[in-house]
């Protein structure tokens, strides 16, 4: 998906809020990272961040995607119903949307990775991917915990996705015994993310 093409979603994802994209937020959007910056800027990060994850979990209820579900297949040489050993329900919904997103975001990183709103995007998939789609590791969440933040997030942001179903479903629990680990809450998780975010677009 190209960058033009993100900013469409960008501006749909507003509108699923009765916002609009106004042309100051674009100017900040479509600009590099700043050194400095200010706190307006801060506040349009922020609200991008929220409207678009926001906007991740519409299209994981309506069952939609952020790219053809063919581009999985063609990257990983398998469907995801292969791949997870689900053929229907909440977590496949999740893992088609999450994934289509990441392999999107790719076409972002060769000549637009510097843009603020490609820092945004990239930073919510780091966050999709740490909660829900973990990489194994010596950091990686302890099952009761990831389960905690998964409750969390949907509670938040999509409280009509079955997340209990999902969590049944996924594999990440069914083929991972709990580990040992930090525990990161996902409201502290957010605050860290929003001081992250402060600390590049206000100095």
């Amino acid at each position: 998906m190209d960058l033009n093409k993100w900013m469409n979603e960008v501006e749909v994802a507003y509108k699923n809020l009765g916002k609009s994209l106004s042309p100051k937020h674009k100017e900040i959007l479509l600009s590099n990272v700043p050194d400095k910056s200010t706190a307006e800027s801060a506040d349009i990060c922020l609200e991008t961040l929220d409207a678009l994850l926001r906007y991740f979990w519409v299209k994981v209820n309506t069952k939609k995607t952020f790219g053809d579900k063919n581009s999985i297949t063609k990257r990983f040489g398998k469907t995801l119903e292969q791949n997870y050993g689900v053929s229907e329900g909440p977590f496949l919904d999740l893992a088609y949307t999450y994934w289509t997103f990441k392999l999107e975001s790719h076409d972002l990183r060769d000549d637009y990775a510097q843009l603020t709103i490609s820092q945004i995007i990239f930073k919510i998939e780091v966050m999709l991917a740490s909660i829900f789609f973990p990489t194994p590791g010596p950091h990686t969440y302890p099952d009761d915990k990831r389960k905690m933040h998964q409750r969390d997030m949907c509670r938040d942001f999509a409280s009509e996705f079955d997340i209990e179903r999902c969590i049944a479903q996924s594999p990440y629990f069914r083929s991972t015994a709990t580990k040992s680990g930090g525990c990161l809450s996902i409201a502290i998780f957010f605050i860290i993310f929003g001081l992250s975010i402060s600390y590049i677009f206000v100095n």
